[in-house]
């Protein structure tokens, strides 16, 4: 399968990626994504950050079947937002004994 992205300007999105089985996926000739496995194709099981160039980005997908008939199903969305920073320990008073 390929597919011609749009991008105005270059940025970080998030692909995500479901196959039945494996999966390879090239960006601009490029290999980002490779997953050799047996499995129901479920969007998004698989997902990865790229950089998409501003213009024309060429996406190549190769879906390797081992039985049954074949599935692919993707996305290309925003990444998520970072995660908060993590709250401070609580601190500990000292423990007397008698």
């Amino acid at each position: 399968l390929r597919f011609a992205v749009r991008q105005a300007t270059p940025g970080t999105m998030r692909l995500e990626v479901g196959s039945d089985d494996g999966v390879r996926v090239w960006l601009n000739g490029q290999l980002v994504h490779s997953k050799d496995v047996v499995r129901p194709c479920r969007l998004g099981e698989d997902q990865l950050d790229i950089t998409l160039q501003a213009g024309i980005n060429t996406l190549l997908v190769k879906v390797v079947q081992r039985s049954g008939q074949w599935q692919f199903a993707g996305r290309i969305a925003p990444p998520p937002p970072p995660a908060p920073p993590a709250a401070p320990a609580p601190r500990r008073s000292p423990t007397r004994r008698a």
